[in-house]
């Protein structure tokens, strides 16, 4: 048995189209959707959110399957913190180890997006799972995360404008859509 691994994700900046075209792939029954509470998360081997802009988004990741949340700091369900780290704490014991852990979303206009995200950030910290973060989107966008190429995909039309308009680099077009941090040797492609 091989001791030790540490799956590093990549984060990858995509065209709408592309995103789209790989969300057409995942079963709906993967797919985070709307209220957006900790009942609406998937595990598998491949899942999808959209929409995110204040909500904050966890997933966690042992490289054969991902949990997702999709969680609204708006959504009173979502307001004691108690029950969502109960409910990862289970999910990510049942993955095994190996674990790594990104978390993307929260605005600055709202505590309570922000005290949502940072809690996730603490608790992956707690739980010893190495995590990265990009925080404080300029608009709506949507994440993706598939398996057998270890990759967090993420679009939007802003990124998307990013991306083609300024010919930009993946890495420079995700500082500037997002308040970024990568930790972990997750590479940006």
């Amino acid at each position: 048995m091989i001791q030790n691994i540490t799956f590093y994700s990549r984060i990858k900046p995509v065209r709408c189209a592309e995103f789209h075209k790989e969300l057409r792939t995942i079963n709906s029954n993967a797919i985070a959707n709307y209220p957006w509470t900790i009942k609406e998360s998937v595990r598998a081997r491949n899942v999808a959110t959209e929409g995110v802009f204040d909500c904050s988004v966890l997933g966690v990741t042992n490289g054969k399957t991902a949990l997702l949340m999709h969680l609204c700091p708006t959504n009173l369900n979502n307001s004691n913190f108690d029950n969502i780290k109960t409910f990862i704490e289970n999910n990510v014991k049942k993955m095994g180890t190996n674990l790594e852990a990104i978390v993307l979303g929260s605005k600055n206009f709202y505590q309570s997006s922000i005290d949502l995200s940072n809690n996730l950030i603490l608790l992956m910290k707690k739980l010893k799972i190495p995590c990265s973060y990009l925080k404080n989107a300029m608009d709506y966008f949507d994440v993706l995360y598939k398996t057998n190429t270890d990759e967090w995909l993420i679009s939007s039309y802003k990124l998307q404008h990013f991306l083609e308009n300024q010919n930009n680099t993946s890495e420079n077009a995700l500082k500037t859509f997002f308040e970024k941090r990568i930790e972990n040797g997750k590479r940006v492609c």
